[in-house]
């Protein structure tokens, strides 16, 4: 699985997003703000343009979620914990996101299109 270092993804503006320790729906301590990044970074990776997915604008992990749609569900869950334990205080003014691509290095990339 290879691992980008950076998302591809244009954040214009405010973001905080403390760690917590608040307890999610499961009983477990909510994901940190590394933990998650760190989740997104390694689930960032394809072979083809078809295997990349967009969860979305997801605070405070900015504007185009792309992961590996294989990966999908996992990352979905780890935010969606995060944010059960309030970490999502953000602003956000996201460019359009273009088509999904693959790069040479295996990495999901989209290029924005304006800013909305």
């Amino acid at each position: 699985m290879r691992v980008s270092a950076l998302l591809s993804i244009l954040v214009l503006g405010a973001c905080t997003g403390a760690t917590s320790t608040k307890s999610t729906h499961s009983g477990d301590p909510a994901p940190t703000t590394e933990e998650v990044e760190a989740l997104i970074a390694s689930a960032n990776h394809c072979e083809v343009a078809t295997d990349c997915v967009d969860l979305g604008t997801t605070c405070p992990f900015g504007c185009w979620t792309l992961v590996n749609a294989a990966e999908a569900d996992e990352v979905e869950a780890a935010i969606d914990a995060f944010a059960g334990g309030g970490n999502t205080n953000c602003t956000f003014t996201c460019a359009n996101r273009g088509e999904i691509s693959c790069s040479a290095s295996g990495v999901c990339e989209a290029a924005s299109t304006s800013t909305n």
